[in-house]
């Protein structure tokens, strides 16, 4: 379990993040990603659940090691991970925070990516719409991250090879109370005990243009795969360790003039849908009502309930599906009923290979989704509808006595 903090559990913010976080990485599906699950908001705390990695990670395996990791037992890691990223990107998501201490080595071997705690699509990092905030952790970070430019899967790479420079070096690429100003600005150093070979292509994934890096992560590693394999390391003892503590991810201003709104109405602004005027009369109206955001601005006539379905779809990288005319098997209905239908807000569409479709018009509501889960026995898969779509398919799947 992760728990939310304390402090936090009041932020209507920090809650739907952590709860967007959850639908962005429970989709995730290799075998060297680490599972999220669901999130849960008890009386007791807010948190979420994946699954259970008895071992280690890898800054504890490095300190317990006493010593840099020799390349040959570093790249199968790296392939590892590469693989993993690679398919991240694939399905429009980026990791962020990818360090030592979020990778996990199992008792049976193998490594696993975790904490997709700060991932955001694609989309939104190229658009700048993530939060208005850099988020990461210093020693990793890229330049374009740490100075809160837009992002794509190469500044993922850039914390990768950081990582594995960190196991290869004993310490992370830049170290230093300057270090802020070293990442923007000084090249990385080589690693006296490794050959040119290695050493250039680290340094060509931890290139300050993002242009200037690999075009992706398995590219990054067949090249220092192939400079393992073509060149001969020096004659030159292992440095001393520095190992650095944990640090936490960093949360940033991304520049002074950033403004912050909540996602759903960055993204209504980019496209031309909402005005910033209407958006903050619809979070004064949410304010006073109670109602989610995208609910206030169509009670208030400034978006439609299909402007909000699709850019949720968007958002949350959840498919937007047209109900008009489902009927999906009998079968699949016997965990719900009517009232069921009504009360979470959902109409199942299909099986599919990985559980149970599930059209819903809020995907944050997590008591629901738990409550379907636990209901058919098996994971369910969101996918979005209007509120309108989902009331008329309750109406064509369990009519009305």
């Amino acid at each position: 379990c992760k728990v939310l903090r304390d402090d936090l559990r009041n932020s209507r913010c920090a809650v739907a993040d952590l709860k967007r976080e959850v639908l962005l990485t429970r989709k995730l599906r290799h075998a060297h990603i680490l599972p999220v699950f669901t999130f849960w908001d008890t009386e007791a705390a807010c948190f979420i659940t994946m699954q259970y990695v008895q071992g280690e990670n890898l800054i504890e395996a490095l300190s317990r090691h006493q010593k840099p990791f020799a390349l040959d037992e570093v790249l199968p890691w790296l392939l590892d991970l590469s693989n993993a990223l690679d398919y991240a990107h694939s399905t429009g998501i980026l990791h962020r925070d990818i360090k030592p201490s979020n990778i996990l080595l199992a008792e049976e071997g193998g490594v696993q990516l975790a904490d997709f705690g700060i991932a955001r699509t694609a989309r939104e990092s190229e658009n700048g719409l993530a939060d208005g905030l850099t988020q990461g952790t210093l020693l990793y970070m890229s330049p374009e991250q740490l100075t809160g430019q837009a992002i794509d899967h190469r500044s993922d790479l850039y914390g990768l090879a950081a990582t594995i420079h960190e196991l290869l070096a004993g310490s992370p690429p830049f170290l230093g109370s300057d270090a802020v100003s070293q990442i923007q600005l000084k090249p990385a150093p080589s690693i006296p005990h490794l050959s040119q070979a290695v050493n250039d292509a680290l340094q060509s994934a931890l290139a300050k243009n993002p242009a200037n890096r690999p075009n992706s992560c398995h590219e990054f590693y067949e090249r220092l795969a192939e400079a393992a394999r073509t060149s001969v390391p020096p004659d030159r003892a292992l440095p001393t360790l520095q190992l650095q503590e944990d640090q936490p991810t960093e949360v940033l201003p991304a520049s002074a003039s950033a403004s912050f709104h909540l996602r759903l109405g960055d993204m209504l602004i980019k496209e031309g849908m909402l005005s910033e005027d209407r958006l903050y009369a619809g979070l004064g109206h949410q304010e006073r009502t109670g109602e989610k955001l995208g609910a206030a601005l169509v009670t208030l006539g400034f978006v439609t309930e299909e402007d909000i379905a699709n850019t949720l779809s968007q958002q949350l990288n959840l498919p937007k599906i047209c109900l008009d005319g489902l009927d999906p098997e009998r079968g699949l209905c016997k965990p719900l009923d009517r009232e069921l239908s009504i009360l979470l807000g959902c109409a199942p569409v299909r099986k599919s290979e990985n559980g149970v479709v599930i059209a819903v018009a809020d995907p944050l509501d997590m008591r629901a989704l738990n409550r379907l889960e636990t209901a058919f026995g098996e994971p369910v898969e969101l996918c979005i509808a209007t509120g309108t779509e989902i009331r008329d398919a309750i109406d064509n799947i369990f009519p009305p006595e």
